[in-house]
């Protein structure tokens, strides 16, 4: 359902629509109920709370009221969170996704969130997910800027985590997802790290860096993957910085006992 007067507007829609489509194809979501989606557009603000009170009186209903709720491409997006989200008290789903948001809200403070998707954004950094951590179950942040995979050490009940399409480029950051006692599922395609290998040939390196994934990229974690994660040397994998910097103390001190 399109609710546009323009054609310029329509052509937004349209893309951004064309968009969430592939996005649901990557995650693997079965291409039968892709024919069930469908979006309903209305006009939007800056800020949550300009979408919010146009959500209302479009609607007629109070967001206090919903479970789930959804304020994705809006016209013009949404370029900031702000304390009007506080009033989502039950929601449990929270969809901004298609807009042009930087930071993620340090104001998350929704008790019942289980399903936070801020897809297709302008974000650079993980933050304000310690309010929501003890319940949060999905985080989907594809098709962001984020490079550093830091802020989430609260999201204890995280199992799904969808990363592709951002600038993470180095293993260091993906080997910190173990710290993720719950997380199952890991979409990370389309990132620096992989280099120049497909999603087949890079797997073994992923799980030997979080092997508690039962689903990668989309697909399910076989054995031989597991296997063959296992025979790669430890030597092979990119020492951290903290143990980079003690190796190189290290170094430096046997030399000086050396000289004397």
């Amino acid at each position: 359902c399109f609710f546009v007067n323009d054609t310029a507007t329509t052509e937004i829609y349209t893309r951004r629509l064309v968009g969430s489509v592939r996005c649901v194809q990557e995650t693997g979501i079965n291409a039968e109920y892709m024919g069930k989606l469908t979006l309903v557009i209305m006009k939007g603000g800056k800020t949550c709370k300009e979408s919010i009170d146009g959500w209302e009186k479009n609607t007629g209903l109070k967001v206090e009221d919903q479970e789930t709720f959804k304020l994705n491409a809006q016209v013009p997006p949404i370029e900031k969170m702000d304390d009007s989200l506080l009033r989502l008290k039950k929601c449990r789903v929270l969809s901004l996704s298609s807009n042009v948001i930087q930071n993620m809200s340090t104001a998350f403070n929704l008790k019942n969130l289980e399903i936070l998707s801020l897809s297709r954004n302008q974000i650079k950094r993980i933050q304000g997910l310690d309010e929501v951590g003890p319940t949060l179950k999905e985080l989907w942040l594809s098709y962001n800027s984020i490079e550093k995979l830091e802020g989430m050490q609260f999201c204890v009940k995280l199992t799904t985590l969808y990363l592709s399409h951002n600038k993470i480029k180095v293993w260091d950051e993906v080997a910190k997802l173990s710290q993720l006692p719950s997380l199952k599922d890991l979409l990370l395609c389309e990132n620096p790290v992989y280099g120049d290998k497909d999603k087949e040939s890079i797997k073994p390196e992923v799980i030997k860096r979080v092997p508690g994934l039962e689903i990668l990229d989309g697909k399910v974690v076989t054995e031989a993957v597991r296997k063959e994660a296992k025979e790669i040397p430890v030597s092979c994998t990119p020492l951290t910085l903290p143990t980079r910097r003690l190796v190189q103390i290290s170094v430096v001190a046997v030399s000086l006992t050396k000289k004397q």
